[in-house]
């Protein structure tokens, strides 16, 4: 049994040293720690800084999923699409382990990308939630929850890439 507790570890890195940088009265920088961002400014002549979310359908595509650029904000994403294991009858559970039950989920939710305003320990925290949630459960509280934007992937009843996307509504 392997068990690996860093939910939220990453997010919470991005921000200690996010306050160093503020401290030493930085202003732009991009931090990135396995996929978890924080952003602050901007690139030389005030371009934006600019990311890639993995395609969760194909991560070997140098495409990726869609390319977001950031500004002054904090950045989680959480997939399923690296570690699952599909079982005999079809059915794939994911990395996961629902907190009610203390089992692997089964999800068709692929990626939660997840953006704030304030630290980065909390994105990684929602987007950890939304995989644990999968995605109706997700797109509820999102719909509830207008100050959290997230860019849901999921695969439909037939299979489908789908996406729910709050962080473009504004």
């Amino acid at each position: 049994v392997y068990l690996d507790f860093n939910s939220i570890a990453k997010g919470f890195a991005i921000d200690i040293i996010a306050r160093f940088f503020d401290s030493k009265k930085v202003d732009n920088y991009l931090i990135e720690i396995g996929g978890e961002i924080r952003s602050k400014g901007s690139k030389k002549d005030n371009k934006p800084w600019v990311i890639q979310i993995v395609n969760p359908a194909n991560i070997q595509d140098e495409n990726g999923f869609t390319i977001l650029k950031l500004a002054d904000i904090s950045m989680a994403t959480s997939g399923n699409y690296r570690k699952y294991r599909v079982t005999d009858d079809g059915k794939k559970y994911v990395h996961t382990i629902n907190p009610k039950t203390g089992l692997a989920t089964e999800s068709n939710l692929l990626s939660a990308s997840v953006f704030t305003k304030t630290n980065c320990a909390d994105a990684d925290a929602y987007a950890t939630a939304f995989m644990a949630m999968g995605f109706e459960k997700s797109k509820q509280f999102l719909e509830k929850n207008l100050d959290i934007k997230a860019i849901l992937i999921y695969t439909d009843e037939f299979k489908n890439i789908q996406v729910f996307d709050t962080f473009y509504k504004d």
